[in-house]
């Protein structure tokens, strides 16, 4: 072999060496860039996913307290691109399982997490079947029924304890107007929210509010003065800001109640009038828009 052939050779066997080389440093480069979209489509999933516990913290208060124990709901939305649901199961003693499922929208990443979300009641913080700012009279006093009781119709385990009227008349109306988790104005703004049409739906009035001869079921929040007549009939949860006032025919009032006072026209026959503590009716409708929480230590989890 002639000089200039093994140069060339030698030449041919570098090339090929190189490419191999480039070739390897390739694959190594487009293998560590398709890896780094998986990471990333993973990271945008499982932000996806988190987003899906969020929404389910946020917003399934709207559902799951309609829901029967074992009743489930699904929550959709979306986040930069990428798509997400939160499914949401509710178990006993106020427990919601909810698991928060993210795609990524470039790749179709799924992640998934899991948590466990508990309801808190919309319940007054003082247990009392009226917490007033000042007593009433004692005419009206005597129509004020302390002993747990159930309305006629409605089917409710044996009694609980009794719940004494509870007057305070130095606490703000952030703290004293409040419900479960919720101060003084969060509440209206809550119970204020759109929810899944139910009999048990929480409503929020900004002004006066007159119930003639009718009945309403609920948490019921009026930043005025409440009005009952012709026999109306509350069951619920009631804060009245500015004062309940029962009027001709009088009314009755079952559950639990927050208001600035608590008075009746004059003529009114005080046995037309009753206010009833009932835990029963009190714990359901509390419940009926409760909002959701996380537990204490129990951050979401990933689902493999």
């Amino acid at each position: 072999m002639n000089r200039r052939g093994a140069v060339l050779l030698t030449t041919l066997a570098a090339l090929l060496l190189l490419g191999g080389v480039t070739a390897a440093l390739l694959l190594a480069v487009l293998h560590d860039a398709r890896a780094a979209r998986n990471a990333e489509a993973s990271l945008v999933a499982r932000a996806a996913a988190s987003a899906a516990i969020a929404h389910a913290t946020a917003e399934g208060d709207a559902w799951v307290g309609v829901l029967p124990v074992g009743g489930g709901a699904i929550l959709r939305g979306t986040l930069a691109g990428s798509s997400y649901e939160a499914r949401l199961l509710r178990a006993g003693d106020g427990l919601i399982a909810v698991r928060g499922v993210g795609v990524d929208g470039r790749l179709g990443m799924r992640r998934e997490v899991a948590t466990t979300l508990r309801m808190l009641p919309l319940l007054p913080r003082q247990r009392a079947v009226t917490v007033l700012r000042r007593s009433p009279a004692p005419l009206l006093s005597a129509r004020v029924f302390a002993a747990d009781s159930a309305p006629p119709g409605w089917v409710c385990p044996g009694p609980g304890a009794s719940a004494p009227p509870f007057t305070d008349a130095t606490a703000p109306d952030s703290a004293f107007f409040a419900l479960g988790p919720l101060a003084w104005p969060a509440v209206a703004a809550w119970t204020g929210k759109p929810r899944a049409l139910d009999s048990l739906t929480p409503q929020a009035f900004s002004a006066d509010v007159t119930l003639d001869g009718r009945r309403a079921i609920g948490v019921l929040v009026v930043d005025g003065v409440l009005t009952l007549r012709g026999g109306a009939e509350v069951l619920g949860v009631v804060v009245a800001r500015r004062g309940l006032v029962f009027g001709p025919g009088g009314g009755a009032l079952w559950g639990t109640l927050v208001a600035e006072s608590l008075g009746m026209v004059s003529g009114v026959i005080p046995a037309s009038v009753r206010v009833g503590y009932s835990s029963c009716v009190a714990g359901r409708t509390a419940r009926s828009g409760a909002p959701l929480l996380g537990l204490p230590g129990l951050p979401p989890v990933d689902v493999w």
